[in-house]
């Protein structure tokens, strides 16, 4: 059975990169979701890999319930996203996202 990508399901890309030079982890505002940075990829070329928060509760996590304490979340996310820190990576959040 092929194995899901490490940074799903917090984190969404248009274009998996297998050796990104680079990654660029984007945090939608309020009531946003990852489908908001969707074209980031096209602008950025082949090897700078954009990964968008896709939080519980949103599109394709719908079912789950959503996270209301910045401090859980944010414990989550460092859980999620320290497997992918083996690039150099930047960080862009709007509004609620540039909080987390």
């Amino acid at each position: 059975m092929p194995q899901s990508p490490p940074y799903l399901p917090w984190f969404v890309t248009s274009k998996p990169i297998s050796q990104p030079s680079c990654r660029l982890f984007c945090f939608p505002f309020a009531g946003g979701d990852a489908l908001v940075f969707r074209e980031w990829q096209h602008y950025l070329g082949d090897n700078i890999e954009v990964l968008a928060l896709q939080t519980p509760g949103r599109r394709e996590r719908l079912a789950e319930t959503p996270i209301t304490d910045i401090e859980q979340m944010v414990n989550l996310l460092i859980e999620h996203i320290s497997p992918l820190l083996d690039v150099p990576c930047y960080f862009y959040g709007h509004s609620n996202g540039a909080l987390i």
